[in-house]
C-alpha cells in the first residue's frame, strides 16, 4: 500500500554577491561556490560567457528511504507476532497434554482398583 502526502518544506536559498570586475577576471577553470542547507550555488567562467549552476537537493530520496524501513520494520513486527502465536499455540498443547495425562491417570487408577479388589 503506498499512501502520498504533501508536506511544507522550509525554503532554503544560496547566495552569492560577485562583482563585475571580479567576475570577469575569474580565471578559466575557477568558480564561486556558495551552499546552505540542501541549497547549493556555483558560477564559473567558460570562454567568454559566465556559467551559473544551482541545485537543490531532493527530499524524495528520504522519503523512499523512511518508506523502506516503514516496510522493514513491519516485516519485523509480522515476524514477532508469528512467533508469539506459534508459542501461544505450544503453550497450550502442552497444557492439553498435561489434562490428558490426568485423566488417563485417574481412570488407570480407577480400573487398578476395582480389577484388584474383584481379584482379592
Amino acid at each position: 500500500m503506498r499512501q502520498t502526502w504533501t508536506e511544507t518544506v522550509p525554503q532554503e536559498e544560496a547566495k552569492l554577491e560577485i562583482s563585475l570586475a571580479e567576475l570577469t577576471n575569474l580565471p578559466e577553470k575557477a568558480e564561486y561556490r556558495a551552499k546552505t542547507g540542501r541549497a547549493s550555488a556555483t558560477v564559473k567562467k567558460k570562454g567568454g560567457t559566465i556559467v551559473v549552476y544551482a541545485t537543490c537537493d531532493s527530499l524524495q530520496r528520504q522519503c523512499e528511504y523512511l518508506e523502506r524501513q516503514l516496510s522493514l520494520s513491519k516485516s519485523a513486527l509480522d515476524g514477532h507476532w508469528n512467533a508469539v502465536r506459534t508459542e501461544e499455540k505450544r503453550r497450550s498443547k502442552g497444557w492439553m497434554m498435561l489434562i490428558i495425562a490426568f485423566i488417563v491417570g485417574v481412570a488407570t487408577g480407577i480400573v487398578t482398583t476395582i480389577k484388584t479388589r474383584k481379584i482379592w
